[in-house]
């Protein structure tokens, strides 16, 4: 019997999506998803990666505060840092069913922007590796 890794959620944006493109010109959209728990005072901070279209699309029709559904698979990340070895479990997105015509937002005026960073040159705000 073959494992398992895919994972469903429907969750909140905490905050707008961070769009980077990597050296050979991938994009890559780093996102934090509050999603609620079954008690009524439950609620996780997930960390999601999406890659390619899905990245170019979640950055394009959902901002801050909008409910994003999504499946993903588990990835556990692991680096050292200043000598002390650290890990974490990530979710990366392979499915973005979205209906862009209910968003609020209708495009992302800080896209252009955002697609000319790359991750070599940016600072990364979760202390993790570069790619």
């Amino acid at each position: 019997m073959a494992d398992i890794n895919t994972c469903t959620f429907t969750g909140r944006l905490g905050s707008d999506v961070e769009l980077k493109q990597t050296q050979t010109g991938k994009s890559v959209a780093r996102f934090r998803l509050a999603v609620n728990g079954y008690g009524r005072d439950e609620t996780s901070w997930l960390d999601f990666e999406a890659w390619g279209k899905n990245a170019e699309t979640i950055n394009q029709y959902r901002h801050k505060g909008d409910t994003v559904g999504l499946t993903a698979h588990a990835v556990v990340d692991t680096w050292e840092k200043d000598g002390v070895n650290h890990n974490r479990v990530k979710f990366v997105v392979d499915t973005l069913p979205l209906n862009a015509s209910s968003c609020k937002h209708q495009g992302n005026q800080a896209q252009a922007a955002q697609a000319q960073n790359n991750y070599a040159a940016v600072g990364d705000p979760w202390g993790e590796p570069a790619f």
